[in-house]
């Protein structure tokens, strides 16, 4: 009600809602819908599988079914872009 009369939100309250929507663990779709997204997006699925799981264990129908293992990924962003992107995310 803080919030609604004064503009301000107590900071525990803050505190709580940052603590819910971290502990929370985003919902994947199943493994073979996320390799027909990945495959249409001519991503490969191995490295996503990998940042989830780093032992694969989880992931590892991602890892098996990538439909890019035995190729050369596509680029994504020109050697000018990734360039540009550095220049913005580099903090000095």
């Amino acid at each position: 009600m803080g919030l609604l009369t004064s503009g301000n939100i107590p900071p525990e309250a803050l505190t709580g809602y940052a603590l819910t929507q971290t502990d929370h663990r985003a919902d994947f779709p199943s493994d073979k819908i996320l390799i027909q997204r990945f495959a249409a997006a001519q991503i490969p699925t191995g490295p996503f599988a990998f940042a989830r799981d780093e032992t694969g264990q989880t992931t590892a129908q991602l890892i098996a079914q990538d439909p890019f293992a035995e190729r050369d990924e596509p680029e994504i962003l020109s050697d000018a872009d990734w360039i540009r992107l550095q220049g913005i995310c580099i903090n000095e």
